[in-house]
């Protein structure tokens, strides 16, 4: 009858102590087993959710360049007419994450401020689409009603 090979080890105080060496590479590929599976998982999942998604982000200022908080931004994606909203933060910047492919229309609002839209602006695979914005004062409301009256809008 073959013998197990044996290894001496320390243990708590009792001096050597012998282990089974297959326990301790069986125990060791388990544990290298489930590592590799896990880092495959968490992989994976990452690949998956960056997959088919783009960001836009970009900075809303004045015409004289200063920024404008509270800013309210709204993309609508051409082929599905699905939306989102967002706002600009105190530097007027903002940042719209996992953004599925397409093609989006960008509008951009704030009271005081004329309204601005850009059409046509693909979100690519992976891709982050900058976009920074100069709204001009003066509201689209106050051209309307001066219009309706038969008034010229100077500017």
């Amino acid at each position: 009858m073959a013998t197990q090979p044996r290894l001496a080890a320390f243990g708590k105080g009792k001096g050597l102590k012998k282990m089974d060496l297959t326990k301790v590479f069986a125990s060791r590929t388990r544990l290298r087993l489930v590592l590799a599976l896990l880092c495959m998982a968490l992989g994976t999942a990452a690949l998956w959710a960056q997959a088919d998604t783009g960001t836009i982000s970009g900075q809303i200022t004045d015409e004289q360049g200063a920024a404008i908080p509270a800013a309210s931004i709204h993309l609508v994606e051409a082929n599905t007419g699905s939306s989102r909203s967002a706002q600009t933060n105190e530097q007027g910047r903002f940042t719209l994450v996992s953004l599925p492919v397409g093609t989006y229309s960008f509008t951009v609002s704030k009271d005081g401020f004329q309204t601005s839209k850009a059409t046509g602006q693909k979100v690519d695979i992976g891709e982050v689409l900058t976009l920074n914005i100069s709204l001009k004062i003066g509201t689209a409301t106050l051209y309307r009603k001066l219009k309706e009256y038969g008034a010229k809008a100077e500017g």
